[in-house]
């Protein structure tokens, strides 16, 4: 019962958010003034979305300036975007698959996420493209550079190309480090990952029909020394010493079967 009223909160959530940001739209015609409007109700109904769920979030070193930046980190599941969107106010770069996805990906894109096709990279330069224009209208934007979720067992390497976007606008890069740290009181691991972690060909209903059933979640975010693109070689420096910083803070799952 009290996964069904959790999980119906959310839901109101979800559909509040695409009201108010239908509404915005028919009255703000800029589109990056509106994904700034459309992301600070996103990070007032995350932080409600969080409290719903019982996933108390610890923050280190959240950057006080509201400029523009390209925030990057390791990823582990939907809820990442919740915690971070609690806060500060991004876009988000996701990829067409989970677009592709029903429900989800209308979700994103009324969100104002950026899609990018991994599948094929004849594209890239126009997706680098719109987002250093994003980046350089003030608006920051997240971006995984591991191009997946993963079951927190290590930190993939992270993909080069959407740091050009950073190196062109002349933004800040900012390195995260996402732990989750106990689920329903227990350290987190291999034998309860699963109720957080949304990686493979994993459903997603279903998931957050687990995730409601859950009594607590702890998670860490600790924001990284910053990174400014003239003082590197390019964004393959960049993805590789933002990878090295967020691979130290990573506290990684054991690996093996569950």
């Amino acid at each position: 019962m009290k996964a069904f009223f959790k999980i119906s909160l959310i839901f109101t959530l979800i559909f509040l958010f695409l009201g108010i940001s239908f509404l915005l739209g028919l009255f703000v015609r800029d589109h990056f003034r509106l994904q700034k409007m459309r992301g600070r109700v996103q990070s007032r109904l995350c932080r409600w979305g969080l409290k719903v769920l019982r996933v108390k979030v610890a923050e280190r070193g959240l950057p006080e300036s509201e400029d523009a930046r390209l925030f990057v980190g390791n990823h582990l599941s939907y809820l990442d975007i919740l915690v971070l969107s609690a806060l500060y106010s991004s876009s988000y770069v996701t990829s067409q698959e989970i677009r592709e996805i029903p429900f989800l990906g209308s979700l994103c894109e009324a969100a104002g996420c950026l899609f990018v096709e991994r599948r094929d990279k004849s594209n890239l330069h126009k997706e680098v493209s719109e987002l250093r224009t994003a980046l350089e209208k003030d608006l920051s934007v997240t971006v995984f550079p591991e191009a997946t979720s993963t079951n927190g067992e290590e930190i993939l390497r992270f993909r080069s190309p959407l740091y050009q976007a950073a190196c062109d606008a002349d933004v800040p890069v900012q390195p995260f480090c996402l732990n989750y740290l106990r689920i329903d009181g227990r350290p987190f691991g291999r034998g309860n990952r699963d109720f957080v972690c949304w990686y493979g060909d994993m459903d997603f209903l279903p998931h957050l029909w687990a995730l409601c059933r859950l009594e607590s979640v702890d998670v860490r975010v600790e924001f990284l020394e910053v990174m400014h693109p003239q003082l590197f070689e390019g964004p393959k420096h960049l993805a590789q010493v933002s990878q090295e910083s967020v691979k130290e803070r990573f506290i990684p799952v054991e690996k093996g079967t569950t």
